[in-house]
C-alpha cells in the first residue's frame, strides 16, 4: 500500500487527528494578517510514491551555512550600526536580512514595497527588519492520462497519485520579523520569529499549516571564524544547497527527497535544530543536531505527519500523540539527525569563476519502517504497527561550477554566465523507498543582457526506488497496484523577474513514474482500469516579496 492508498485493516488512522482543532494562530500571524512568505519543501510519501515529482521548487530550497552564501555572507557584511535613521536598503540586507542560510533569502532589496515613505528604515534604526514573501505554483499533467488514481485517500481526503496528476494549486506565505542583536555587543547576532500560512489542494504535497515557522537565534565567533545558529528552522535552507542559481526565486527541476526520508526539515515544517558552522578561507564545515521529521508515521510521508503530530511545531515529544491519549496513534522511536557537511566555495569575481563543492554526511537514530519484509509480514504497513529497523543513513554530494563569464570585467556583474552541475545522493534501501537520486543540470543567469536577474535552466534526474519496496508492489498486481524501480525526468525553466518582489518562473516537465515506486493499473475487479502513464507537466511559480 502506498501513502495515497486506502489504509489497510487494522492500521493506526491519523484521521482522527487531523479533525482534532487547530492551537490558535500565533502572536505575528494574528497582527499581521494576511502577509505571506517564502520556501516549501517537497513532502516525502512513504514510499515515496507521493508528489514529489520535478518542478518542485520546494524540496530544494535552500541549504548550507549564511557564511557561505553569496551577498549574505557574515564574511561580507559590515558591523553596522543603526547611527542613521535613514539605511539603504544594501545595509539592512547585511544587518537585518535572514541570517544562516546557504543561498541568498528574500531581499529588502528586492521587494515590492522597498522602502517607500522611509517605513522600512523607520523600523531598521529601532534593529527592527519585517519581511514578508510568498510563493505560489501551479502544475498539471498535459497527457492524456487518468487525472486520479482508483483508491481515495482519507489522510489526504483526494484520489490524487501525485501533483499536478491533476490541475494543482499551491501557497505559501511567510511574515519573518528580525530583530539585531549586534547593537548589544553580540556579533552579527539576529534573533528571528516567522510564521507561515500553507495551503495546497493535494497535501500529500505539501500540508494545511498555519504556525509557527522559524524561532531562533544566530551570531559569529572568533572574527567570524566560526557561526552558531539554534533554534526552530527549517534546515534545509541551512544545508545542501539545491536551490538552482542559488537564491530564493528559483527555476524548478531538481525533486530530490533522500534527504526529507532521512528526517531533515523543510518548509512549511520546521524542527529544533543546533549548528555550528567552521570557516578556513573557501572551506567550511557544518555539523548539527536536530530534532528528526516523524519518518515513520502513520500516513508515511514525513513532513504531513510531523504537521499533524506537532502543528505547533513547539513539541519536542511526538512519540506519542496529545490528541489521542488512549491510543498510541503518534510516532514512537521518533529521535534524532546529525548532519555534518564539509565543502568549498568561490563566489564569482572578474578574477574567478564560481564554484561550490559539498559533501555531507547524515544519520537518524529514530525507527524507521522495514521494506525488507514480506507484504505478510507487513512490509506495506507503515506506522507504529508495521515493521521497523532502528537508525538509517546516507550522503550527499553535489557540485557546481561556473564555465563561462558574459560580463568578465564587471564586479557586479561577475556572476551572469553559464553553469553547470550534478548531484548524487544515497540512502539505505532496506529503510528508506528512495534509495539513489542522481541530477544533472546546466543554467545561465542573466541570458539577456537587457535582463540581468533572469534565469534559464535545464535539469535531468534519475532516481532508484528500493527495490524491497518494488517486490513488495509487484505482490499486489492482482489488485491493481504495480511497483516501478526507477523515475527520471526532464525540466526546461525559465525565471523571469517582472519588477523589484516579483518573479514568474514558467517550465515544462516530462515524469516518468510520477507516482515514484507506486503505480496503479488494471485489476482482477477492474480489468479496464488505465494505467497510471507518465506526466508531461506545465508549470507555472510566482514569487513576491514585500
Amino acid at each position: 500500500m502506498k501513502a495515497s492508498a486506502k489504509p489497510m485493516p487494522g492500521r493506526l488512522q491519523l484521521c482522527g487527528i487531523r479533525k482534532a482543532p487547530r492551537a490558535p494562530f500565533f502572536l505575528i500571524v494574528a497582527a499581521v494578517s494576511g502577509i505571506r512568505f517564502l520556501c516549501a519543501g517537497n513532502a516525502a510519501p512513504w514510499w515515496a510514491t507521493n508528489d514529489l515529482t520535478t518542478g518542485n521548487v520546494q524540496g530544494k530550497i535552500g541549504t548550507l551555512s549564511c557564511v557561505t552564501a553569496q551577498n549574505n555572507a557574515a564574511t561580507a557584511s559590515d558591523n553596522l550600526t543603526a547611527a542613521s535613521s535613514q539605511w539603504s536598503l544594501a545595509e539592512m540586507d547585511k544587518v537585518l536580512g535572514i541570517k544562516g542560510w546557504n543561498y541568498a533569502p528574500p531581499s529588502f532589496a528586492e521587494s515590492v514595497t522597498l522602502d517607500y515613505g522611509g517605513w522600512r528604515s523607520s523600523l531598521a534604526s529601532a534593529g527592527i527588519g519585517l519581511l514578508e514573501a510568498n510563493i505560489t505554483r501551479f502544475q498539471a499533467n498535459m497527457l492524456d492520462t487518468p487525472q486520479e488514481g482508483p483508491r481515495y485517500n482519507p489522510f489526504y481526503e483526494s484520489t490524487q497519485s501525485y501533483w499536478g496528476q491533476k490541475p494543482s494549486f499551491h501557497d505559501i506565505s511567510v511574515l519573518v520579523l528580525t530583530y539585531d542583536l549586534s547593537r548589544f555587543g553580540i556579533p552579527d547576532g539576529q534573533l528571528l520569529l516567522a510564521g507561515n500560512f500553507n495551503y495546497a489542494t493535494y497535501e500529500a504535497f505539501s500540508p494545511d499549516t498555519a504556525t509557527f515557522h522559524f524561532l531562533s537565534h544566530y551570531q559569529t565567533l572568533f572574527d567570524r571564524r566560526l557561526e552558531i545558529k539554534f533554534g526552530l528552522v527549517g534546515n534545509q535552507n541551512e544545508f545542501v544547497g539545491q536551490n538552482i542559481g542559488g537564491a530564493f526565486a528559483s527555476t524548478g527541476g531538481p525533486a530530490n527527497s533522500i534527504i526529507t526520508l532521512l528526517g531533515m526539515s523543510v518548509s512549511p515544517v520546521s524542527t529544533w535544530s543546533f549548528r555550528v558552522t567552521g570557516h578556513l578561507g573557501k572551506f567550511y564545515n557544518e555539523t548539527a543536531v536536530m530534532r528528526s521529521l516523524v519518518v515513520n508515521g502513520p500516513t508515511g510521508n514525513a513532513l504531513f505527519d510531523t504537521n499533524e503530530l506537532n502543528p505547533t511545531r513547539l513539541q519536542w515529544n511526538v512519540n506519542t500523540s496529545d490528541y489521542s491519549p488512549t491510543a498510541e496513534v503518534g510516532a514512537p522511536g521518533t529521535g534524532e539527525l546529525f548532519v555534518d557537511e564539509f565543502g568549498y566555495k568561490q563566489d564569482a569575481t572578474p578574477s574567478s569563476l564560481y564554484t561550490w563543492a559539498r559533501l555531507g554526511v547524515m544519520y537518524n537514530n529514530s525507527t524507521f519502517h522495514d521494506f525488507t519484509k514480506s507484504v505478510a509480514d507487513g512490509g506495506l504497513v507503515q506506522g507504529a504497527i508495521g515493521p521497523t529497523k532502528d537508525g538509517n543513513a546516507g550522503f550527499y554530494l553535489l557540485a557546481d561550477q561556473q564555465i563561462w563569464q558574459s560580463a568578465p570585467d564587471s564586479t557586479n556583474a561577475a556572476s551572469r554566465g553559464l553553469y553547470a552541475g550534478a548531484t548524487i545522493m544515497y540512502a539505505r534501501p532496506q529503510t528508506t523507498p528512495i534509495t539513489q537520486y542522481y541530477e544533472g543540470r546546466l543554467y545561465m543567469k542573466a541570458p539577456f543582457e537587457s535582463r540581468p536577474k533572469d534565469l534559464v535552466s535545464l535539469v535531468f534526474f534519475y532516481q532508484v526506488n528500493s527495490p524491497y519496496l518494488v517486490d513488495n508492489l509487484n505482490t499486489l498486481n492482482a489488485v491493481g497496484t504495480y511497483g516501478k524501480p526507477e523515475t527520471w525526468s526532464a525540466t526546461v525553466g525559465y525565471l523571469a523577474r517582472l519588477r523589484p518582489g516579483v518573479s514568474l518562473s514558467l517550465g515544462f516537465n516530462y515524469t516518468a513514474n510520477p507516482s515514484q515506486a507506486f503505480y496503479f493499473g488494471p485489476s482482477k475487479a477492474n480489468p479496464s482500469q488505465r494505467f497510471e502513464g507518465n506526466a508531461l507537466n506545465f508549470q507555472a511559480t510566482l514569487f513576491t516579496t514585500f
